[in-house]
């Protein structure tokens, strides 16, 4: 009889995850975790990546807006700075983001990794009582809502 499904996983994922193998594990500062060992350290460091290599590329496209990697980081790096002039945000504060899927979510999203601070994804479908006061309960300093939400 045959490999059963499970063995064939198990074969497949330690191939994938040896040494030199394209998702390569490696025993993080604690051993007890493991990390990919091509892994950047945090998102930031993968915007930026993604900002160098694809520029003009399109980032996402949503009911027929369109936006370019550059375009989303810089308006990132714009929302970040009035962030934190305008706003004092910074490292730890929580962000609110209760938008649907637009591309403003994902400029609003890495501004707010870029100053440090917590995105707090909150449910764009709910009740405009339940975005408030799931807002106040975590703690938001700011929120961004699209046209529905912030009525």
């Amino acid at each position: 009889m045959g490999e059963s499904v499970l063995e064939a996983f198990r074969r497949v994922n330690e191939g994938l995850i040896a040494p030199g193998a394209p998702f390569e594990l490696l025993h993080a500062d604690d051993p007890s975790r493991r990390v990919y060992s091509g892994t950047l350290p945090n998102v930031c460091a993968i915007a930026a990546r993604a900002r160098a290599k694809f520029a003009r590329r399109t980032f996402v496209e949503i009911e027929g807006r369109a936006l370019t990697f550059e375009q989303v980081f810089a308006g990132a790096d714009r929302l970040a700075a009035w962030l934190a002039s305008e706003h004092g945000v910074g490292k730890g504060d929580r962000v609110g983001l209760a938008m649907r899927n637009l591309p403003e979510w994902f400029v609003a999203f890495f501004a707010v990794a870029r100053l440090g601070a917590i995105a707090t994804l909150l449910n764009s479908r709910g009740a405009p009582e339940e975005l408030c006061l799931t807002a106040r309960q975590v703690g938001c300093s700011v929120v961004f809502a699209d046209e529905q939400r912030a009525r």
